[in-house]
This record gives C-alpha cells, structure tokens and sequence, in this order.
C-alpha cells in the first residue's frame, strides 16, 4: 500500500483533492489509511520496547488486511 502512495506522488505530484474525481478520493483515502496504520504500529512498536500497555494483535492485522 505505501507502494502505491508513493508510486502516486512521483507520477501525478502532490494530489488535489476533488471530491467528484473518484481518483483523487482513492489516493486520499491511501494516504489517510497508511499514515492512520503507520501511527498504530508505530505507536504499538514503542510500547513494546518500553514495556507499557500494547494494542491488540487483532488490530493490527484489521488495519493491515482493511486499510
């Protein structure tokens, strides 16, 4: 998925968001689920190094098959 997000950038630039272009809402959406997804396991990956409360597996695996 972060693939596609990059492929995205370096072929079209930054994208404009138009709301009646389907394109433009997909790579939004790419955008928004992989920054989402890389903040949860970002987030889930300092907790298991300082040894806190981590976020459930099955998340991670929801976020990662769905986002």
């Amino acid at each position: 998925m972060i693939f596609d997000t990059i492929l995205a950038f370096g072929l079209f630039g930054f994208p404009d968001i138009d709301p009646h272009n389907p394109i433009s809402i997909y790579l939004a959406w790419l955008i928004f689920s992989g920054f989402l997804s890389f903040l949860f396991y970002g987030y889930d990956k300092i907790k298991a190094v300082m040894g806190g409360f981590r976020i459930s597996e099955n998340l991670l695996h929801f976020l990662a098959q769905f986002f």
